[in-house]
């Protein structure tokens, strides 16, 4: 939260907890409000999750998430051991380049799937293909 809903001042504090939910006060025109989620959307949380599951560490996580690595950690953790099952291989971040020669050079794509993800201005994008 960094702006008054009411006048957009960012001279703002924080002013108590309403039920279970954080109240804030505006010191340029003393309107008190709250907000609905504290933090990031669940669907950052989502892409921390599947990061991990397509096998990224927690500090890859985080710079493609823009949030702490432990943050990214905390996250995975809340979902306990039924994660691990889950999980793949080590996954090998490539450019553009790398794939397009990889692609190229396979001779047969039978049975080959491909998991390939685009970042794009804090959004991810993944994409499964199976043959």
């Amino acid at each position: 939260m960094n702006q008054c809903p009411k006048c957009n001042s960012d001279d703002i504090r924080k002013s108590g907890i309403v039920k279970s939910r954080q109240r804030y006060k505006c010191k340029s025109c003393n309107y008190h409000f709250t907000v609905d989620q504290i933090g990031k959307p669940d669907n950052t949380k989502r892409d921390a999750l599947i990061c991990f599951l397509l096998g990224l560490d927690y500090r890859t996580t985080g710079k493609l998430l823009h949030i702490n690595h432990a943050t990214a950690y905390g996250w995975i953790k809340q979902f306990g051991r039924q994660i691990e099952k889950l999980k793949g291989g080590k996954t090998k971040i490539s450019s553009f380049d790398d794939m397009t020669n990889y692609l190229t050079s396979i001779k047969d794509m039978a049975g080959h799937g491909l998991i390939l993800i685009d970042i794009d201005e804090g959004i991810i994008k993944i994409v499964l293909t199976d043959k």
